[in-house]
């Protein structure tokens, strides 16, 4: 939550290039973490995405046995999945695309995972909770229908994670205050995360909670552009663009 917050490729130079220099005051400032012997180089890139999503449940306080709504089946959706699933969680999801619900269901064998443009999600989660809700929603698709679904989709008393961000020119959307006023309903943002989290997702990725040869997408460094576009299109969950491919990784 810096007020001075730098990203490396953003604000600083760095990735999508086969050496990278980092600076005394990255080192000294910056979440940087070495790599266990026994995790390979290739699954802990994708150690950085995974710090927001443990610190998210954290923030929502998730307990085993909980059912847990994840609204959006994309890379962070899984991700979601993958932790939740270690906790001990019940988890259900939901997409407005086909193809994502289907791999959810081909790759990671989830069966609890709908078209919510083909299948009412509000019936189909209070017929999944004896009509009461689930214990916690995650909206973690960028769009304002996510989040103001979310919160018919939760119990009184339940917990609603905001962790897809929306555009700008879409960001006000219309809140039933009395939903969360009379069901005493905690929303919560979930972006950042504390720098013990990278150690914790490095850590995870060792203990294979998350199934990383299902997730991503290696790309040599020359094909950069075709993994951009293969993001762009949706034809992948996570692309790794790496300088070379090699036993190591």
């Amino acid at each position: 939550m810096c007020d001075q917050l730098r990203i490396l490729g953003k604000h600083l130079d760095g990735g999508l290039a086969e050496f990278m220099l980092l600076t005394s005051e990255i080192l000294d400032h910056g979440v940087i973490n070495c790599i266990p012997k026994q995790l390979p180089t290739l699954a802990a890139a994708i150690s950085e995405p995974l710090c927001s999503v443990l610190a998210s449940h954290d923030e929502l306080q998730i307990e085993k046995g909980e059912t847990v709504l994840v609204l959006g089946c994309g890379p962070m959706g899984i991700l979601h999945l993958e932790l939740l699933l270690a906790r001990g969680a019940r988890v259900l999801l939901a997409d407005t695309a086909p193809t994502r619900v289907q791999v959810v269901r081909r790759d990671f064998g989830v069966e609890l995972c709908i078209d919510s443009t083909q299948q009412n999600v509000v019936a189909w989660v209070r017929d999944l909770t004896e009509g009461v809700g689930a214990d916690v929603v995650i909206a973690a698709a960028p769009t304002a229908s996510a989040v103001v679904q979310s919160l018919q989709l939760v119990r009184k008393r339940g917990r609603v994670g905001i962790f897809g961000g929306l555009p700008a020119a879409q960001a006000e959307v219309p809140i039933d205050v009395n939903r969360v006023h009379y069901g005493e309903l905690r929303l919560l943002g979930n972006f950042s995360y504390h720098p013990r989290y990278h150690q914790k997702a490095l850590e995870a990725l060792t203990a294979g909670l998350v199934r990383t040869d299902r997730i991503i997408t290696a790309y040599r460094l020359e094909e950069t552009e075709r993994a951009l576009n293969d993001i762009k299109n949706g034809n992948v969950l996570k692309a790794v663009v790496i300088p070379s491919i090699g036993d190591n990784l």
